[in-house]
């Protein structure tokens, strides 16, 4: 081991030694740790920030001679100015124009991903389970599973009532058995993506003591 890697081991050896001081109880030293990381994470998506968006989106363009290319950095400049104004409080409504063209693509994009990357690949992967033809796919009884439980926790977030329909006592008893195995099959979901997360954390957590071990013994 080298002097530069030696050091940085010296390093990654004691800031995992001061957070995992948390594990007695909260104190200067893990506070030390954390904020160093939020501090060295703030800075390093500072830098990403100014060398990927604003000198390549914003500055550059000025310099760059193309028509298009300066048209594009002006209007992103005069939507960075209005956007400013917020601090204001004569000015604060021009900021509303940026404001209501960034929630605007946000929303466009988050709903065009949510259709096309989650919803119609879904629908796709639901079906393959039919195919019955094929032998690598097709698979009756988890096709079903899939398709119910999908079908049950879509009507888990019915909340509206359609006018004219009315429900029998029968009725509502069997809706209201439908919706609660729908929150099953959501407490399901939740319950696995929570255990993911404790077997990465705890992956994460056997890895540092792993290094705390071989970096014992490297001396």
């Amino acid at each position: 081991m080298n002097q530069p890697q030696l050091i940085w081991s010296i390093i990654s050896f004691i800031l995992t030694l001061m957070i995992m001081s948390y594990f007695i109880k909260d104190n200067p030293l893990f506070k030390v740790a954390a904020y160093l990381f939020v501090g060295v994470t703030t800075g390093y998506i500072a830098v990403i920030l100014i060398y990927q968006v604003l000198l390549p989106k914003l500055i550059n363009p000025f310099f760059s001679g193309d028509q298009q290319q300066l048209i594009f950095g002006s209007t992103a400049f005069i939507l960075c100015l209005l956007l400013l104004t917020k601090f204001s409080t004569r000015f604060n409504r021009w900021g509303s124009i940026p404001m209501a063209i960034v929630v605007g693509v946000g929303a466009a994009t988050i709903i065009s991903g949510a259709i096309f990357g989650t919803f119609f690949p879904q629908i796709g992967s639901t079906s393959n389970y039919f195919q019955l033809t094929n032998n690598n796919q097709g698979n009756l009884l988890l096709g079903l599973y899939v398709l119910v439980g999908s079908i049950l926790t879509l009507l888990y977030f019915q909340f509206t009532i359609i006018p004219g329909l009315k429900f029998s006592n029968n009725d509502s008893k069997l809706y209201l058995v439908l919706r609660f195995t729908g929150k099953v099959f959501i407490g399901i979901t939740l319950g696995s993506i929570f255990a993911s997360v404790i077997l990465s954390a705890l992956m994460a957590m056997i890895g540092r003591i792993d290094f705390l071990i071989s970096f014992i013994k490297s001396f």
